[in-house]
């Protein structure tokens, strides 16, 4: 079973009190509020998302850049509204998504080259349409803690303090900062 974003009786075991019916909407929200702050700093979901469709920029390199790694499957791919023949791409867990096989000349099929063995996504002006998965199927404990630290100390300020995350919380979700956070 995956393990998921903490939820409002593990938030209660670490304050070590259990929360009244109304509390529960309070602690809820906290963590809620401190996962979104999270996710904002690390510009990505974290979670597994499967089969997320995408649009991205082609590129005249060999390769582009999936926006929110780990990857775990690429479903398809359409470069201007073409599907792509999945032998003739690879992809990688870091979210690097190449043209051809990494390492392998393609010079003799017209459709990934431009006939000096370079790959290619078509371009900067074209669009490429990727299904793919990514995220956590179980959530890393160290961003399930900041999570729940984040909302312990909104839940135990009864002047209302938003969730913010610390210096110490923020090197934590820069680690697993991504470029862009997908739509």
């Amino acid at each position: 079973m995956a393990v998921a974003w903490p939820t409002v009786t593990e938030l209660g075991d670490l304050l070590a009190r259990p929360f009244s019916e109304d509390e529960e909407t309070t602690a809820q929200r906290a963590l809620d509020n401190a996962r979104a702050a999270f996710q904002s700093e690390a510009r990505h979901r974290i979670e597994l998302v499967e089969d997320h469709e995408i649009v991205i920029p082609g590129s005249w390199a060999s390769r582009v850049y999936l926006p929110e790694p780990p990857v775990t499957a690429v479903s398809s791919i359409k470069l201007n509204g073409v599907a792509v023949a999945a032998g003739t791409y690879s992809w990688r867990r870091s979210g690097l998504l190449y043209r051809g096989t990494v390492g392998v000349l393609n010079a003799a099929d017209p459709d990934l080259s431009d006939g000096s063995g370079a790959g290619y996504w078509g371009g900067t002006d074209s669009e490429l349409e990727v299904k793919y998965s990514h995220g956590y199927e179980d959530i890393p404990d160290e961003v399930r803690t900041v999570v729940m630290e984040c909302a312990a100390r909104v839940v135990g300020n009864p002047d209302g303090l938003i969730a913010t995350l610390t210096e110490q919380e923020l090197r934590v979700a820069r680690r697993y900062r991504t470029w862009a956070m997908a739509a």
